[in-house]
């Protein structure tokens, strides 16, 4: 098990959102309940030194997180990690690999 879950781990959450029904581990909806609570979805997570990162999460985390939440039912939810990944996108257009995410996330949204 990953004790770290940051740019590591974030595919695993777009990959599973890509299934038909996903199954997704408990870890993602406590994610979804710190968005909920802080405003923010922290850059990483540390379980072994039970930490939560201050930083803000890029555009491509708030859009893989807003597919989750979109394939979990919780529509409210991802609508608002949706339009945060299109607030932060506006000035994070150089980050290819946030922007990777963002793209395929928004994709898999429209089927």
């Amino acid at each position: 098990m990953a004790n770290f879950f940051g740019y590591e781990a974030i595919r695993t959450i777009l990959y599973l959102a890509w299934e038909k029904n996903p199954r997704f581990p408990e870890g993602i909806f406590e994610m979804l309940k710190i968005f909920e609570k802080q405003g923010y979805l922290p850059l990483y997570v540390d379980l072994q030194k039970n930490t939560v990162s201050l930083d803000d999460a890029p555009a491509g985390f708030y859009a893989v997180y807003a597919l989750a939440a979109q394939k979990s039912g919780l529509k409210a939810v991802s609508r608002n990690l949706l339009n945060r990944a299109f607030e932060k996108a506006n000035y994070e257009n150089n980050d290819y690999y946030s922007m990777t995410l963002f793209l395929l996330s928004l994709r898999a949204m429209e089927k």
